[in-house]
């Protein structure tokens, strides 16, 4: 089998142990499922319990993750009362979703790189996601598009997370 075919069904096959999705690899992640592939894939016995956040019913399939995310740092809400579940997830938040769940995990992190400041549209980075901008991109999580743009307000894609995930594993592997 083609390496890249071998990754992709690689990617394909994470993304649906860890959404239950089918693939729709150009679709756009939402908060809700970024916290559930998280949780997933903490292997964390994730137990029903409510949020705080009142646009997360508890019949909702990420209910208990997004809880489990506030409740270990891993989430924030767009506000104290609202999550805001069903909107598309950006690079920036998800790189900063990933930084607070490997401390979660306390996975050793290295230092910010300075590469991230090469693209053109390192200045639209948020501030609280600069250094999770940084460290992911160091880390080679997040990468720059081929047009030199980092992109960090874009919406991720389906593709870009299992990409994402696939580099975490791999990433775990050799450091623990």
């Amino acid at each position: 089998m083609g390496g890249k075919r071998y990754l992709q069904r690689r990617k394909e096959r994470l993304v649906r142990r860890h959404i239950g999705y089918d693939f729709d690899p150009d679709g756009t992640v939402t908060r809700a499922m970024a916290v559930t592939v998280l949780g997933r894939f903490s292997k964390d016995e994730i137990v029903a319990s409510n949020t705080e956040f009142t646009d997360v019913t508890t019949e909702k399939y990420y209910a208990n993750y997004v809880s489990w995310g506030a409740e270990n740092g891993v989430v924030k809400g767009i506000s104290e009362t609202e999550f805001a579940p069903e909107s598309a997830v950006t690079r920036e938040q998800m790189s900063a979703m990933i930084i607070r769940y490997l401390n979660y995990e306390e996975i050793p992190l290295p230092t910010g790189s300075e590469k991230i400041k090469e693209h053109s549209d390192y200045e639209q980075i948020s501030n609280y996601a600069k250094e999770d901008m940084a460290i992911c991109y160091e880390m080679g999580l997040i990468k720059g598009h081929d047009s030199g743009l980092i992109e960090p307000n874009g919406n991720l894609t389906r593709a870009q997370l299992a990409s994402i995930m696939a580099r975490i594993s791999t990433y775990f592997k050799n450091t623990k």
